[in-house]
Parts: structure tokens; sequence; C-alpha cells
């Protein structure tokens, strides 16, 4: 019953932050409110039509059938523009859906804009959500709200805060915070493993915010790590983003899923052991964890690393091919903050674990020996 309610009331605390948190952070932001002037519509290719002559750019015509909008069922001319050898998307073919842009030439003409994906996405999504309750029933239920939860705090209250100029550290701190309580109670419920794991968490995760807060003082980051970063300058050149506050912020979220995995992991291990143990000793949980931890170490770092190396794979390949210099490359403040990501990441796994173990070697001894004995009378 106690478990019950707690679900319970995580959930409606959650709903209340959500809501309240969007609401608060919307304030200003006109773009969630208007409708955008380029709304595009979701269309059917049925035909492909000569190119037209003329044309100042290479060009795929063809005929598409309308799926959304107020001309739903109507059939319309479009083109696909190509740059050289470059396409915008790829080519398209007959019974493609695409997303069209309404068109802006005299002759009505409309433009693609993109391929429609959003719908494979959502079976994909679909299908990885039955596998997960099929698998793990009322845990893989519990597994998806609290994903749908951490979601919605980044999308619905994050985003928006930032971009209507909210303090971008206060809202990482807090929207991590949400993070970790919301679905370690929604998955695990209260006990002394969830509060253990928390605790381990907020610790592994206050070591990486400072190491990345203090990371400008000695590294002298401007925050323009890209062309994409610029245009956040001109959003609202009034009261710009804080470009660096948004790598502090990159690097705690990107941390926060291992950090939570490596915590849960140890204090899951540690509950286990402490409760199958006659006679269970700090000294022995707190050895036991930090010999789990080194085992879980040398993984979980390669993960963060190989991570944020898949995720700029194509920016690392341009720099290599067009720089020969490594120091150069090494110097780069695009290459540094990836850099700076997997190793801030790894700092906050690597004290997560002592935090855990520690906290587990506090929290377990006691409520272990009763269980222990309990189930050796229960025996008897």
């Amino acid at each position: 019953m106690k478990n019950k309610f707690v679900y319970l009331v995580t959930i409606i605390l959650a709903v209340l932050y959500l809501a309240a948190g969007h609401y608060f952070a919307v304030q200003g932001l006109s773009f969630f409110k208007e409708k955008s002037p380029t709304d595009v519509v979701e269309a059917r290719v049925v035909k492909l039509l000569p190119a037209a002559a003329g044309a100042k750019f290479e060009q795929i015509r063809f005929e598409a059938e309308l799926l959304s909008g107020r001309q739903e069922g109507v059939k319309v001319t479009a083109a696909q523009n190509k740059a050289g050898s470059f396409a915008v998307g790829r080519d398209v073919a007959v019974g493609d859906k695409v997303l069209l842009l309404p068109g802006q030439s005299s002759q009505g003409e409309w433009s693609y804009a993109e391929h429609l994906r959003s719908n494979v996405l959502m079976w994909l999504f679909a299908v990885f959500a039955l596998s997960i309750i099929a698998f793990g029933r009322m845990q893989g239920v519990n597994t998806l709200i609290s994903l749908i939860f951490c979601c919605l705090s980044i999308f619905a209250v994050f985003v928006p805060a930032i971009l209507s100029g909210k303090n971008v550290y206060c809202w990482t701190i807090l929207t991590c915070a949400f993070i970790v309580v919301t679905n370690l109670l929604l998955v695990n419920g209260i006990s002394r493993k969830t509060v253990a794991t928390i605790l381990g968490c907020i610790g592994g995760l206050v070591i990486a915010a400072l190491i990345s807060a203090s990371a400008d003082s000695f590294l002298q980051l401007t925050g323009l790590v890209d062309e994409d970063s610029m245009y956040l300058l001109f959003l609202n050149p009034a009261d710009p983003v804080d470009l660096k506050a948004i790598i502090f912020s990159a690097i705690i979220i990107g941390a926060l899923g291992a950090i939570m995995d490596v915590a849960m992991d140890i204090a899951s291990a540690l509950n286990e052991l402490a409760a199958t143990t006659a006679e269970p000793t700090r000294k022995m949980l707190l050895q036991a964890g930090n010999n789990i931890g080194r085992d879980i170490l040398g993984m979980m770092s390669n993960t963060l690393i190989l991570a944020y190396i898949g995720g700029s794979l194509t920016i690392v390949l341009l720099f290599f091919a067009y720089n020969h210099s490594l120091l150069y490359l090494l110097n780069k403040e695009m290459v540094v903050v990836e850099i700076l990501q997997a190793v801030i990441g790894s700092f906050g796994i690597l004290f997560t674990i002592p935090f855990t173990s520690f906290i587990c070697s506090r929290l377990y001894v006691k409520k272990a020996g009763r269980r222990y004995k309990s189930g050796l009378e229960n025996k008897r």
C-alpha cells in the first residue's frame, strides 16, 4: 500500500510539475503560441513530371496528392531542387510520402521539404514500447511512463525555459533532479535501494557540475561550438542565450543517464549481497561496491566516449581531412567540448561509485541483518 501511494503521488506531482513548469517556461515566447507561417503539408507522390525548361537549378518535378490540410485530396505540382551533385533530400519516387511547402511562385508550384519519416518512427516506438511491456510487464509500463515524463521535462519545460531567457544552470539542476527522482520512484518504488541510488546520483552529478562550471576558467571557452550556436544568439539579441551555460547543460544532461545506471547497478547489487549475507558489515559492503564499480567504470567510460565520438563522427572526419595539424584539431573548441563531455561524464561516474557504495553500506546493514535472521527463523 505504501508503494502504491508513493507511485500515485509521484505521478500527480510529476504532472503538476510539467504543467506548471511549461506554463512558466513559455511566458514571453510567441513562437509557442503562434501558428508557424511555414506549416508543411503531407502528400503522396503520384507521378513524376518532365523538368521545367530554363529552371535555375536542376529539379525533379512531380505531381502529389495532398494528405492533410484544408486542401486534402487535391493534386498539386511540386519540385525538388538539386544544387549541383547534392539533392535536398533523397530523390522522390512514385509512392513516396513527403512534406510540401505551399507554393510561393507565380505558377503556384509547391516545394519539397522532406520525406515523411515520422510515421515510421512512430511504428518503431510502438514496437519498442510493446517489447518493453512484454518483457517487463508492469515494470515495463512504469519504464515507459518514466521515459515519457523524462522527454516532456526536456522538451516541454527545459527547452522553452532556456529560450525564454531563464537561468540555464538552475533549470538544468531542476530538470536533472526531476528526472532522477521521478524515474527511480516510478520504476523501483520507495525503498532504501531507491534512496541510495538517488543520493549516489546526486553525489556524482555535483562533482560533474563543479568541474563543468569551472571548465571555462581554464579552457577559455566561448560557447560558439558551431554555426548552430551562433544562431541562438540572434533569437533574442537584447537578452541572448548564455552559450557557456548551454555547454554546462549539455555535459550534465548527457552524463545523467550513465550516472543513474551506475548508481542503480551498485545499489541493486549491494542490496542483494546484504540480504543474502549472514552478518553483513559496512566495510564489506563498501569494498564490494567499489570492486563492482571498478568493473563497471571501464565499460561506462567507454560508452560515454564512444557515444560522443559517434555523434560527432562527421565533424571529426572533416577536420582530419582538411586540417593536417593534430595540435590544431585538439584545440578546436568544437572538439574540446566533445572531449570535455566524455571526460566530465566519466568523472561523474567515477565519484558516483564510492558515493553510492558508502551510502549503501550505511543504509543496508541493520535491515539486511534482521532480514537474514528472519529468513533463517522461517526456515526452521
